[in-house]
């Protein structure tokens, strides 16, 4: 994981993460994460819970 000059957050495949809401009705229901942007076949793995980068 990087992040830049610009706050943003960015995956190990250098693509701007993308950030997700959790819709499923669990305990982390409405919690927000990031993963790595790039399509499934092609990600880096990357993940981390949005509250955890505050």
């Amino acid at each position: 994981m990087n992040e830049s000059d610009d706050d943003n957050i960015y995956c190990d495949c250098n693509l701007l993460v993308a950030r997700i809401m959790v819709k499923s009705q669990t305990k982390n229901h409405g919690r927000y994460y990031y993963r790595c942007a790039n399509d499934r076949e092609n990600e880096c793995g990357f993940f981390g819970w949005a509250d955890e980068f505050q």
